[in-house]
């Protein structure tokens, strides 16, 4: 089994990968959390309300004004809304919060 030495993409930190890993695509990555550190600032998969791209009051302010579950680009620009109206009790609950 052949192993190369090399820097993980996030923090530098040196490590021992496998050659067949290396191949596969893997082996950029020290740790779970350096991988996942990677994949939120690829992603912004939590910095968002629903997987939207924006903050819960835009999210909510849109679905308000055109009655249906807007809908946002990966840079959060508004591109319009789906549909007849989301689960009501869910969000009744947040606006007494």
């Amino acid at each position: 089994m052949s192993t190369v030495v090399k820097n993980c993409e996030c923090c530098g930190a040196e490590m021992k990968v496998r050659s067949a890993d290396l191949k596969r695509g893997w082996g950029r990555f020290c740790s779970k959390a350096c991988k996942a550190r990677e994949q939120e600032r690829r992603t912004h998969q939590y910095g968002n309300y629903r997987g939207s791209g924006v903050d819960r009051d835009t999210y909510l302010a849109k679905a308000r004004e055109f009655g249906g579950v807007p809908q946002f680009d990966r840079h959060g620009n508004y591109t319009g809304f789906v549909g007849g109206g989301f689960d009501n009790t869910e969000h009744q609950d947040h606006e007494r919060e």
